[in-house]
């Protein structure tokens, strides 16, 4: 938000930049966990990765969640 908001300071950062922002970042989890599969990642990493990504889509689902209600 700090660098949008640093190019263009009068952008508007609206409910629908906000659920945009949520969904990237869900994407973004998402992606990291399902490449630990084809990169093999293994052993502590590869739990604290499941754990974080959970967490974060857990966590922005519910940020969307709250913006549509």
């Amino acid at each position: 938000m700090a660098g949008y908001r640093s190019l263009a300071p009068g952008t508007v950062i609206d409910a629908g930049a906000r659920v945009r922002l949520a969904l990237y970042r869900v994407y973004l989890a998402l992606v990291m966990r399902v490449e630990a599969v084809p990169r093999a990642y293994g052993g502590e990493f590869a739990a604290r990765l499941d754990t974080w990504s959970a967490w974060r889509v857990t966590r922005q689902l519910a940020v969307v969640d709250a913006l549509e209600a």
